[in-house]
């Protein structure tokens, strides 16, 4: 096999599967195959959870992940949290006995808090005798595709194995809190440990983590929505983690594109809702002065789905010359509004994000 073609394989991280589609003779994909997996596990992360009797989970740390983290920290530690409301979409009813739960309140991920906000929040209340938990003392994780059932042997229950996930989780304070997060909703869903509604508790669980560490950007993002509009992508990350031998990269791959999309989301609707209000307080506090047609312009970008624009666009919806134009819109590129950006002999611009207009405005020493 072609060595480029075989770091292009690696780099994508295509599980055998996709490589099967890719690969004509199967003698060929199993060598390919068990090429790439030494390369991976050479690389790779361990952690002491099983996957099965043979099997521990492990993941490796790749390019777009890493993006995907430093975006999410970059929004994190943005100034838009402060445009946001104190309490968060998931904070009703999360382990408080139906009290809503502020922001800034940290709750510690138990079991016993967490079967707490099951019976509160799941449970059927004409049949409170209901179990919380799946019967039996071995894992018998879920098929999603009619493969042979994977077996996890193990003396401890169902409910032993949660508390043991959740105390690995806590304490173990060595691996980056995105990924113990995306680690934390894969094996939850794995165990599948409770009667009913798996996928609703693996994520709600994950998001109260990622709050409790940090993260209070994820208590206002509709991930669990983002993960039921195409259920096949999820259940197919899991299932490659399973087969691909426990490595949950796949899996992070996907969760973490998951808390990114989430983020996206809230973006837009936080410009769409505040991005007239936020803009104009910039403007005031850091006493920048521009004409009424550059205001209407950029309260008109905010609710645009198309980001882009040219001189000649901008030249027809304000009325102006070419001139005047392209200087008002070199003004916004300077204040942070837009992004620049040279096709040919012409010039594109990019309207940015409301975290990033926000930023820019904080690196505004002197008055325009």
């Amino acid at each position: 096999m072609d060595k480029q073609l075989m770091e292009v394989f690696n780099k994508m991280y295509f599980g055998k599967n996709q490589l099967r589609r890719r690969i004509y003779d199967d003698n060929e994909l199993e060598i390919i195959w068990e090429n790439i997996n030494n390369i991976r596990k050479d690389t790779s992360i361990d952690i002491e959870m099983k996957l099965n009797e043979k099997n521990n989970i492990w993941y490796n740390i790749t390019e777009d992940v890493n993006l995907i983290i430093t975006y999410i920290n970059y929004i994190e530690k943005s100034e838009i949290i402060n445009y946001l409301s104190d309490s968060s979409i998931i904070d009703k009813n999360w382990l408080s006995d139906n009290k809503e739960c502020p922001m800034n309140c940290s709750i510690v991920l138990n079991i016993n808090n967490i079967e707490q906000f099951y019976i509160d929040t799941y449970r059927d209340k004409d049949t409170e005798k209901e179990e919380v938990y799946r019967s039996g003392n071995k894992v018998e994780c879920v098929d999603m595709y009619n493969y042979e059932p994977y077996k996890l042997e193990n003396d401890k229950t169902i409910k032993e194995l949660l508390a043991d996930l959740l105390d690995f989780i806590e304490t173990n304070k060595s691996f980056n809190a995105v990924i113990k997060a995306s680690i934390l909703h894969f094996y939850i869903s794995y165990l599948n440990p409770f009667v009913k509604y798996n996928l609703d508790m693996a994520e709600h669980i994950t998001n109260r983590y990622l709050i409790n560490n940090g993260y209070k950007i994820m208590g206002h993002c509709k991930t669990l929505t983002l993960i039921k509009a195409d259920e096949r992508r999820y259940y197919n990350a899991i299932e490659n983690s399973i087969v691909n031998d426990g490595d949950v990269t796949y899996f992070i791959k996907y969760y973490v594109g998951i808390l990114q999309g989430s983020i996206k989301e809230l973006t837009k609707e936080v410009s769409v809702k505040y991005g007239k209000k936020i803009i104009k307080e910039l403007i005031e506090k850091k006493k920048v002065s521009l004409e009424d047609r550059q205001i209407k312009f950029i309260n008109s970008m905010i609710v645009l789905s198309n980001n882009k624009i040219s001189i000649e666009d901008y030249k027809r919806k304000s009325k102006v010359s070419y001139e005047t134009a392209r200087s008002d819109l070199n003004v916004l590129v300077a204040l942070g509004f837009f992004k620049i950006s040279k096709m040919g002999k012409k010039y594109e611009y990019y309207f940015n994000d409301i975290f990033t207009i926000i930023d820019n405005f904080n690196d505004i020493s002197i008055e325009l």
